[in-house]
């Protein structure tokens, strides 16, 4: 399928209706199945100056996001699981494990969670999940001061990151 296509079809989901159907999710997953980075973010909002955005984001199981930090006054994110389960870990400046929340698409699972500015946090997950992002950003979105990220861990992409990851995803494991 062309690349064009897909955009047509995700828009043609999300931007027609006030809800997401199991189609969008799945085209998102497929997206993000085939991206190198094994993520894949499909931006509903308008514009990068737009102050609130939303967006469906999806992450492929076992896949390494570097933890990370928002440090503008008021940048809050919210997460709503929308497939699979995800587990949200924060941490202190050290780099310790501060709190663990899973999100759950079951049906006794929790669905929300909300991260604050300046909580260091990333996303471990050991099958495929989809979830809806919202993010205030007070000022805009700019690349160079969206997210700071952990300097004791290791960046995606490089050779630290599996050793790394298996060690977190076992920290997890154990505290659930």
């Amino acid at each position: 399928m062309e690349h064009g296509q897909d955009s047509d079809r995700l828009t043609k989901y999300t931007k027609s209706s006030d809800y997401f159907d199991p189609q969008t999710i799945s085209l998102a997953l497929e997206k993000a199945k085939i991206s190198k980075k094994g993520r894949y973010n499909f931006r509903i909002h308008e514009r990068d100056e737009d102050r609130q955005h939303l967006f469906i984001n999806a992450i492929v199981a076992n896949n390494y996001v570097q933890p990370h930090v928002h440090k503008e006054e008021g940048k809050t994110e919210i997460f709503r699981i929308l497939k699979g389960e995800a587990n949200v870990v924060f941490f202190d400046e050290l780099g310790e494990i501060t709190r663990i929340v899973k999100l759950s698409d079951r049906e006794d699972g929790r669905k929300i969670i909300v991260i604050k500015s300046g909580q260091m946090h990333t996303v471990v997950c050991e099958e495929d999940v989809v979830l809806l992002e919202s993010k205030k950003q007070p000022s805009g979105y700019r690349s160079e001061d969206d997210k700071s990220f952990a300097s004791w861990a290791p960046k995606e992409g490089t050779d630290e990151t599996k050793r790394y990851y298996q060690e977190l995803l076992q920290k997890v494991k154990d505290s659930n």
